[in-house]
């Protein structure tokens, strides 16, 4: 689940896309503006303006290197590794701060119990430390 913020985009994945379904559900938790663009409105701006193509395809960049990085995290084949591996794309400056214990055991598919026992394993092997609801990465897979 992503929180937006104002300035965030969203909705890149039904842009440019035979299938007419939308993958997301959105919903708006307080009042806001919206700007919707339909494609023919977006290429007009692409050809206007080569910077806001550039723009554009930064974001998708970012988003296919974010989706290879869960996917790789998906992929790892124990907890503590799967969770190391989160650890380390969210890292800034080798450390994760954790807003939820809750929603980081969601995002990826653990029960809060597993979790836990993980960031035990994790911290016993020497690989993070726990300060509170920050992570601090002291080795890197």
């Amino acid at each position: 689940m992503s929180r937006l913020k104002q300035n965030d985009l969203f909705g890149a994945a039904s842009l440019f896309c035979s299938d007419a379904a939308y993958v997301v559900d959105i919903r708006c938790v307080e009042p806001c503006r919206i700007l919707f663009l339909q494609e023919d409105e977006l290429m007009d701006l692409f050809q206007s303006d080569p910077c806001v193509l550039r723009n554009y395809l930064c974001y998708l960049n970012g988003r296919i290197r974010f989706l290879n990085q869960r996917l790789d995290a998906l992929s790892k084949n124990t907890v503590p590794d799967k969770l190391m591996s989160a650890f380390v794309s969210e890292a800034t400056d080798g450390t994760v701060e954790v807003r939820s214990y809750t929603e980081l055991a969601k995002s990826l598919c653990l029960s809060r119990a597993t979790l836990y026992r993980a960031l035990d394993t994790l911290c016993a092997e020497g690989k993070i430390l726990r300060d509170g609801k920050n992570i601090i990465i002291l080795e890197e897979p």
